[in-house]
């Protein structure tokens, strides 16, 4: 029995688990843990378990001294998704309720406070959020906010919502700009690295934003089908997917 559970120890990591479990709980908490938390637990599961392996890899590549540590560092970033995996596993399944779309002023602060808190605390324990920090990121995010709103002034659109969807697809914008970058730059290590920061962090924000909006003004963040595309296969797959490409370059780049 020991050497099994020995087997699976590889799976335990006390801060993924906190800082997954206790996202989502502040999450839960802004619709006071009813039924209409467990909707905003599936919507938030992903996003949130993605963010924290992003959050890991930015940690992991500031310091790359020992390149035989990337692996089991490497391993323990993805048990976020894992973890978030699991919980939305258990919040799914069931007709999505919208009940608590308007959540007291108290709560969101609170919920907020926890997952900012929890943000923190990881980049504290790393290099410091002065690593998380990316102008490019900030620049390409702003300039496409404002796209959009021209566009919606422009074309007449009053509807508003939909745009954790278009928080996405600004975040996997500047990801694969990233990974382009990198692939054009495969012969010189020295221009990898801004270019992966370019993609990894402008997904984590578009994850930051996306997780606040839905908390804050669901209405807008959600489709106007009052949903969001936050699944597996929507989001989580092809963005490991791609992740473990770039983390297959750079190694070889390194070698």
């Amino acid at each position: 029995m020991a050497e099994f559970l020995a087997g699976y120890s590889g799976l335990l990591d006390a801060s993924s688990f906190i800082f997954v479990l206790a996202s989502l709980a502040g999450f839960a908490l802004t619709s006071s843990f009813s039924k209409a938390s467990l909707t905003i637990v599936a919507d938030l599961a992903y996003p949130v378990g993605l963010l924290g392996s992003l959050l890991g890899w930015v940690i992991m590549l500031t310091n790359l001294s020992d390149p035989q540590a990337v692996g089991p560092a490497l391993a323990i970033s993805f048990l976020t998704v894992l973890y978030a995996a699991v919980i939305h596993g258990l919040a799914s399944g069931r007709s999505r309720d919208l009940s608590g779309i308007g959540s007291t002023l108290v709560k969101r602060l609170l919920g907020s406070f926890i997952f900012v808190g929890l943000g923190l605390w990881v980049m504290d324990s790393g290099p410091g959020i002065g690593a998380f920090i990316d102008l490019s990121a900030v620049v390409l995010f702003v300039l496409s906010v404002l796209f959009f709103v021209i566009f919606d002034r422009v074309s007449g659109d009053t509807s508003k919502n939909g745009w954790g969807v278009r928080f996405l697809g600004i975040g996997l914008l500047g990801f694969f700009i990233g990974i382009i970058m990198m692939f054009a730059n495969i012969d010189n290590p020295k221009a990898i690295g801004p270019a992966v920061a370019l993609a990894f962090l402008s997904l984590m924000y578009a994850l930051f934003l996306l997780c606040m909006g839905r908390i804050w003004f669901p209405s807008e963040t959600l489709d106007s089908e009052q949903n969001i595309k936050t699944g597996f296969l929507s989001l989580a797959f092809p963005v490991l997917t791609w992740s473990m490409i770039i983390f297959g370059v750079m190694m070889m780049s390194f070698m």
